[in-house]
């Protein structure tokens, strides 16, 4: 399943059709901070409710890769600011760079494998820690980069 024609309308719609992509969804390290009056006050007439609207559909739909930036770029809804808008932009990059990543159904896998990681604290404001999972009906998962410790579950 893939939403590339989605994704193009996503990013015509926002002006983003011309951009560089990028790989990843979010820069390392990401911090969001409430904005400021003032910077709220700039970026006030940015559509961020909208676009980020448009990707909770996509991420539901077909790309739960995208489930972690969305749920912190919905914690300013009310308020948004610059560096919110960047980040937002940097994932609408990202999205122009991956558009090909689909979900693919067969009807002869048997095997169900799950990845995790955590950090542990990693997150310096509060020291929350992140947990991560992907599990995947392919033996064989193609996830480029990405050190995970790896859990099996057979399927009954």
């Amino acid at each position: 399943m893939s939403q590339e024609r989605y994704i193009d309308t996503l990013l015509n719609t926002y002006n983003m059709a011309d951009c560089n992509p990028v790989y990843t969804p979010a820069e390392k390290d990401l911090q969001l901070e409430k904005a400021t009056d003032d910077e709220y006050e700039h970026s006030k007439d940015y559509p961020y409710r909208q676009v980020i609207g448009s990707l909770i559909y996509l991420m539901t739909a077909t790309r739960p890769d995208l489930a972690w930036i969305i749920g912190k770029l919905s914690q300013h809804l009310e308020r948004p600011g610059p560096a919110h808008i960047a980040a937002l932009k940097r994932l609408l990059r990202y999205l122009k760079g991956t558009k090909g990543f689909n979900l693919r159904f067969t009807p002869n896998q048997q095997e169900l494998v799950g990845y995790v990681d955590a950090d542990w604290g990693g997150e310096t404001s509060t020291r929350r820690s992140t947990t991560g999972y992907v599990f995947t009906l392919d033996p064989k998962p193609q996830i480029p980069n990405f050190k995970l410790y790896m859990v099996k579950y057979q399927l009954l």
